[in-house]
């Protein structure tokens, strides 16, 4: 299964967001955020932000993505790290006419999150489009840093406050 056409179910709404992922949300209290993992392109020796990020904790893996500035989907150990990244399978490269396309991807720990590693999530905040920003997950630790996954125009931007 190629990242771009993974079965996320992105939400826009706060009220949605909740009640759609209440259970993986269940799994995230109290948990110890031990690395984040982006996608790294090693061609273009660039971080690749069209892909989601993996979160890992003590109680598993979350995945964050974004799109179109106003949804935002996550999934819960539903992408192993162990699995090299695809954006496009061969059958997608297939159906896109004219598509030139090569990719070499990897998972990497993101160095510029460390700061927020190891660090204990107490609350899990959905902040939906403003006229200014784009949709955001907000993860909250005891310690008073806060982690925010953010569409950056349909990207992923990450934030240590």
């Amino acid at each position: 299964m190629s990242l771009s056409n993974h079965p996320y179910h992105f939400v826009s709404i706060e009220t949605e967001f909740y009640q759609i992922n209440q259970p993986v949300l269940d799994c995230l209290y109290y948990a110890v955020i031990y690395q984040i993992y982006a996608v790294w392109d090693c061609i273009d020796h660039t971080w690749f932000w069209d892909a989601p990020i993996l979160i890992q904790t003590s109680t598993g893996t979350l995945s964050v993505h974004v799109k179109s500035e106003c949804y935002l989907a996550i999934g819960f150990n539903d992408i192993a790290l162990s699995e090299k990244p695809q954006w496009f399978d061969s059958s997608q490269a297939n159906e896109i006419n004219g598509l030139d396309w090569a990719e070499d991807l990897e998972w990497r720990i993101y160095p510029p999150a460390s700061s927020i590693f190891y660090h204990t999530i107490q609350d899990i905040l959905f902040h939906p489009q403003t006229k200014t920003n784009g949709v955001c997950l907000e993860l909250v630790c005891q310690s008073g840093k806060r982690l925010l996954v953010s569409d950056a125009g349909d990207s992923l931007s990450i934030s240590i406050l």
